[in-house]
């Protein structure tokens, strides 16, 4: 197996200094007052507790907490709360409790403009699972919701596929909810999920369309064959708990439907089509998909070696961070940290904000 780039611990600290660096102010004009796992204080903390500096994580999970509180007290977009995991203020509180101890003290939402994992129910539910002070009923009710609310779901009057705005970030949460909290076999209407993602892998040769009529294929994790990946992996490692499905598919289809995702995702270029070196549509997402894989009991030697090709890629040749944010989590410095720490962990390390804090 080919090394690693001696470069790779080399920048791993160096992110990590950036970040570190990062600072947020309520009281100072302009300052930066972003919260959120995607690209602010809470997506710090995590990149920090991964790449290994706990104190520095700790700090920034409570300064991201103040900053969520400040804004659910004091802007109107946020005052009525958002629940969500990865973009709302429920997510700072989420990894201030992993990481200080805090409770969260969650509150779900009266109503939800979507069910997606971004700004919907699915995020929502994201965030009550992963915080372990959250009553299992609330968790449970949630879920039913959400369940009730498909099988199509849509965002903006579209239907997506992926895993920021479609079927498999809800079924990824689903997933995640029955087997991390609720422990009993999902509903069929899971499993049919499931179902479908895979089908639609093996129609499209791997290439997971973005949209139902199959019109854009990306390679992101928010919208593409990486979040496909990631969900059915996810369902493989729950495989006990559909046992005696009247589902027609398999776990076994599942496999052999993740795959052929990771297929194509390993033939793209780590930059071809990914902006930066996030993990939402940057190439650290693209390569923790590979790691789903690589990391599994189906894992093998061929499966890890693709993974270190990113790892070795997103060091060496990046031609940038990122668009909007390009030291955050999810578009930046954040997203390489987390990848290139959980590949020299040589563990499985679960997807940030999705899979844990």
């Amino acid at each position: 197996m080919a090394p690693l780039s001696p470069a790779t611990r080399t920048t791993l600290a160096a992110d990590m200094a950036v970040i570190r660096a990062r600072t947020y102010a309520v009281s100072q004009p302009g300052g930066r007052t972003d919260f959120s796992v995607y690209t602010g204080a809470a997506g710090d903390a995590i990149a920090l507790m991964r790449g290994g500096d706990a104190d520095a994580a700790r700090c920034r999970a409570a300064e991201a907490c103040s900053l969520a509180s400040w804004a659910t007290t004091s802007r109107s977009r946020w005052r009525t709360g958002s629940g969500t995991m990865i973009c709302g203020p429920a997510g700072a509180r989420v990894v201030n409790e992993a990481m200080t101890g805090a409770p969260a003290e969650l509150v779900v939402p009266n109503t939800f403009d979507a069910n997606e994992t971004l700004y919907g129910r699915a995020g929502t539910l994201d965030a009550l699972r992963l915080a372990p002070s959250t009553p299992k009923s609330l968790i449970s009710r949630l879920a039913a919701e959400l369940l009730a609310a498909g099988p199509e779901y849509s965002w903006h009057g579209k239907t997506y596929l992926g895993a920021a705005h479609g079927l498999c970030g809800i079924a990824h949460s689903l997933i995640a909810t029955y087997d991390e909290v609720l422990d009993v076999r999902p509903p069929e209407a899971v499993h049919s999920m499931i179902d479908r993602i895979a089908d639609l892998v093996l129609a499209h040769h791997g290439a997971f369309p973005s949209r139902p009529d199959g019109s854009v294929r990306l390679t992101q994790w928010c919208h593409g064959s990486p979040g496909a990946l990631l969900c059915l992996m996810r369902a493989c490692r729950a495989a006990q708990l559909f046992s005696g499905s009247e589902s027609s598919a398999s776990p076994q289809r599942w496999l052999q439907a993740a795959r052929l995702a990771a297929d194509h995702v390993a033939a793209s270029d780590p930059f071809c089509r990914a902006k930066g070196v996030g993990l939402c549509h940057g190439a650290a997402g693209n390569g923790w998909a590979l790691l789903s894989l690589a990391r599994s009991p189906w894992g093998t030697p061929s499966d890890e070696e693709r993974v270190r090709h990113f790892a070795r890629a997103i060091v060496d040749d990046a031609p940038r961070l990122g668009l909007d944010d390009p030291h955050s989590l999810f578009n930046g410095r954040g997203g390489r940290v987390c990848f290139l720490a959980a590949v020299l962990n040589e563990t499985w390390m679960g997807f940030p904000a999705v899979d844990s804090v």
